[in-house]
């Protein structure tokens, strides 16, 4: 009877191994695909798994994960996009990409911004340029 019961045991941990390789292999496909859709690059081609859980619908039981990925505009920095899946289909997929185009001024106001308070939180005063009066 205890060996039945540990070869069940051993049938589900593989099989649910098993099925969390091929929702890996998937998750990877449709990040690489959506960033490619939208001009973007896919950084270290892999996802990281945060997230399981188990749903109920359409009659059956589903395993819900949930992926986040990496992905840069630009080649420069580094921003995050996320996806779940429910079995191996797709339930929701977000990258976080900035709603406009922000001008250059706007951009280089934002880094400023960004280092003067690491800089602070580091307790260290920056140094600010000299404001010039021009007539």
């Amino acid at each position: 009877m205890t060996s039945l019961i540990l070869t069940i045991l051993i049938l589900l941990i593989f099989i649910n191994w098993f099925n969390g390789t091929k929702a890996k292999e998937k998750a990877i496909q449709i990040a690489k695909e959506k960033c490619k859709e939208n001009g973007l690059q896919f950084l270290d081609e892999t996802v990281n798994q945060t997230r399981i859980g188990v749903r109920w619908g359409a009659g059956r039981l589903y395993i819900r994960r949930m992926f986040y990925f990496d992905f840069s505009m630009s080649g420069i920095g580094r921003r995050s996009g996320w996806m779940i899946l429910k079995g191996t289909d797709i339930e929701a997929f977000d990258l976080d990409l900035p709603k406009t185009n922000p001008s250059e001024d706007t951009i280089q106001r934002d880094n400023e911004n960004r280092l003067e308070e690491k800089l602070i939180r580091k307790k260290v005063i920056p140094f600010k340029k000299p404001k010039t009066n021009k007539k």
